[in-house]
Formats: structure tokens, sequence, C-alpha cells
């Protein structure tokens, strides 16, 4: 879901529709490796994206087999995009060439995306495999066999702390419902405004979405929290203060566990863009494919005493921000890296920002260019600042008290782990 939300913005410029299927006995956590999962996740949605001018980009997660320690699950993104013709899926693979010269002028790219993710999903021991004929749309795919992990300890809420839940649609969500159940939510599922009266009470919260007659509901119980529902390719309707918060479907995932713990009748809130300041005393996104450069950045933000995370492109940089946005207080961005580059990356967080109603983050360009047009595209993009490379630590330290109030003395970093197997949660991926 952390994907289908990254591309939001773009598929809500292009009217396109997100949707996701997933199969309910989806398990909680799994042992996967997260980073390189999401990478390919990215990848592929942002082909689907790239290609797809009308219709709608699919996201599908289904069980395709399990035993009491494993789980084999099927992962696949679905366009109605342009297709790709039969005889050339199997070069397709190769460096995911652009379907013919006039496609590649009309909408641009490289296609290393999806060679990179090729070879991530064999490291883990799948292929990724096509469905497709010119005019028809693509479906990228492949199954994993993975290793399930217990429900995480602490995981499960007291559920006299969390407040009841009370979903009223004529044509409910699964995966709302899906979403409420694996937060572990006292749930009660109506279908209509006459059957939320058994089950009202001071605390509950109840969740509309438009089959249901917003504004007399929101009048009869007036005392409680009232949430609305809304598709992200519908139009905004702004109900007003009526309405303590929205729910926008079909990115939920810990944005919407985070909307109903911490939502208050006089607050108006979005479950996938609660508005946040950074703080000071925030991390810093260190995006920057070389690991040479990697290291001076990180060598310099530990003597500061500064917390970090690095990112080796684009997409892990989209991704990551979308995931610590609350923490992160700036942004250094390489410029040219695989998979995505930094001005991409950059106009994708930008227009994430815009969407979820957040405070922008300040970015800093790292470009070994001086020249006055290299610099204007980086500002173009949607960053603030550039810094040299190679740079000295002086003009580093310039650059963040420029841009950030942080102090030197401030608590070490946590150490940048990156490990091969980590305990995934499926359901926010």
């Amino acid at each position: 879901m952390i994907t289908a939300a990254l591309i939001a913005p773009k598929a809500q410029q292009k009217n396109v529709k997100i949707k996701i299927e997933m199969d309910e006995d989806i398990p909680g956590y799994v042992r996967a490796d997260e980073q390189k999962l999401r990478q390919v996740a990215m990848n592929l949605a942002s082909n689907a994206i790239k290609f797809t001018e009308a219709g709608a980009v699919t996201f599908k997660l289904k069980v395709a087999n399990r035993s009491s320690d494993k789980i084999s699950l099927y992962f696949a993104v679905k366009d109605t995009g342009i297709g790709i013709d039969e005889s050339k899926h199997e070069q397709v693979f190769e460096e995911f060439k652009q379907e013919s010269n006039q496609t590649s002028n009309e909408f641009g790219g490289t296609g290393l995306g999806l060679a990179i993710s090729t070879k991530m999903i064999e490291m883990m021991g799948s292929k990724i495999e096509l469905t497709s004929a010119k005019g028809l749309g693509c479906e990228f795919y492949f199954t994993l066999e993975l290793e399930l992990e217990p429900e995480q300890q602490g995981s499960k809420p007291l559920s006299y702390s969390l407040p009841p839940v009370i979903y009223c649609s004529e044509k409910p969500s699964k995966i709302l419902i899906h979403e409420l159940n694996f937060y572990h939510y006292p749930l009660e599922v109506v279908h209509s405004i006459e059957e939320i009266l058994p089950h009202i009470s001071a605390k509950a919260i109840i969740i509309l979405d438009g089959t249901i007659d917003i504004s007399y509901c929101t009048e009869k119980y007036s005392d409680n929290i009232v949430i609305v529902v809304r598709d992200n390719s519908e139009e905004k309707v702004d109900f007003g203060d009526s309405v303590a918060g929205y729910i926008t479907l079909p990115l939920l995932g810990h944005r919407l566990d985070h909307l109903l713990k911490t939502i208050q009748p006089t607050q108006k809130q979005v479950a996938d863009a609660p508005k946040t300041k950074r703080t000071s005393d925030g991390m810093i996104l260190v995006v920057e494919d070389n690991k040479v450069n990697q290291q001076v950045v990180a060598v310099n933000l530990k003597k500061l005493g500064i917390e970090y995370k690095i990112a080796n492109n684009g997409a892990e940089a989209v991704s990551l921000y979308k995931e610590h946005y609350e923490k992160i207080a700036l942004i250094l961005m390489d410029c040219m890296m695989p998979v995505m580059d930094g001005f991409e990356a950059t106009s994708t967080i930008r227009a994430f920002e815009k969407m979820e109603s957040l405070d922008e983050t300040n970015i800093i360009a790292l470009t070994a260019s001086i020249l006055d047009d290299d610099i204007q595209r980086c500002f173009d993009s949607g960053m603030n600042d550039y810094l040299p490379k190679p740079f000295r630590k002086a003009v580093l330290v310039e650059k963040l008290e420029k841009n950030i109030a942080f102090q030197s003395s401030a608590s070490q970093p946590s150490k940048n782990e990156k490990a091969t197997s980590t305990v995934t949660r499926i359901h926010g991926s």
C-alpha cells in the first residue's frame, strides 16, 4: 500500500484509478528482504503508471500456497496501458526496451528499472513474468516463498484502548475491513444509517462513504466522530466541520491507524495525510548511489551527531520518505542515479507533499556540475539548494545551518542496518 500511495499523485494527475486486490488471509508479517521488495514494487508501479493514459493500475497480493511455517505469495502489478506485443515478451526483460521508437518519444524512460527488478527477484529465488498483448495492457507478476513470522510482540493492543468503529456502507470495502481488523479495532459493519443506532456509544467512530447520506448522518450523530471514506480518483468533496477526517481508498496502512488513534471531534484530518511539522532534531535522508560518497556524507553527519538514513537511488528515497516523513528534516539528493534520478524523485516527493497537505521538506542537490543550466534544473524540479561535489565539511555544515536547525551535541545516530532478510509487514508494503 505504501507503493500505491507513492504513485497516487501521478495517477491522480492522469485520472488513472488505483486498485488493490488482496486476499483476506494474507499474514501480517513475513521474513523477506523488505528494501528489495519495495524497490521492485516501485519499479513495476512506475512503469505501469507511465504507460497508462486511461483506466487503472491494479496491485495484486494473493496466497498461492501455505504451510505451517512458510507461505507462497503472488505479487502482481496490472495496468490498462499500451501493452507489449507477444513477440517481444522475451526481449523485454533484457533491458526493458521501449515498445517502439514512437512510444519512447511519447513516454520517455530507459526501462532500466525492470532489468534491475528482474535480477532482484531472481536473487530471491523467483522470476518476474509477463502477461500482455499490444493495446491490452500488461500484468507483471512473480511468486515468492517466504517464512512466516509470528505476530509481533506488542502489535496487538488491548481492546479497551481502541475506540469502537462503526463502518456504514451499502458496499463495504473489503480492504478497509481487512485493515481495521488487522489493527484490532472493535468493528461493526452496517449497511444503513438505521443500523448504526444499536451499536452507537459515546466513543464510537462512525465511518461513512458516498453510498450513505453523509449530511443526515452527521446531523443525527453530531456527538460522535464521523470520518468519510473516498476513492483516490474521486473529486474531493469537503463536508466542512461536520466531518472530522477523511480516509482515502485504497491508500490505508499505518495512516489509517494513526488517524483513528489521534483524531478528535474538533479536528479535521486525512488518514493518509496528517499535516506534520518537521522537528529540528529530525534525521537527514541521504540519497546517493555511490558507496564512497555515501561514506563521506555518513562520516560527516556522524561527527555532527545527526541521525541519517541512506537511499541508493531515487525510488528508494521516495519510499523511505513516504515511510519516515514525520522524522525527516532534510534530504541530500544526488541528481544522477539509476532506477530513478534525483530530479524525478524530488518531483515525486513534492507531488506527494502537496497531495498529503504536508509542509515541504528542504531538499539539497548533491551535484558535480556547476553549470547554470544544471543548477536551474535542480530548482525547477523542486529542490531548495545545492551542494557541489566534492564538498568540504565546513560547506556541508553551512548548508545544514541554512536549511535546518541542529545541534552538534545531539544524540548519536542509529546504525544504518541493511539486513538481507528482515521481518516485513506485508499490509503496508
